[in-house]
């Protein structure tokens, strides 16, 4: 559960630094989802794809991995 917190918290973050607005959050055992307002200047691929490499660095640097 608080690993859930921790992860729902780094994505909300990381969308506040990309000027995107998190709508929803939920994290699952195999995947997130989300529900998130990105503006029409930030092409969507490139947002998901910043989400994803930032969260997988930000989750695993605490882990020594």
């Amino acid at each position: 559960m608080l690993g859930e917190k921790r992860a729902i918290g780094i994505l909300r973050k990381l969308c506040e630094w990309k000027g995107v607005k998190t709508v929803n959050a939920e994290i699952y055992p195999d995947y997130v989802h989300m529900l998130v307002e990105i503006p029409p200047n930030i092409l969507y691929q490139s947002c998901m794809g910043y989400l994803k490499g930032k969260r997988a660095r930000c989750c695993m640097k605490p882990l020594g991995n």
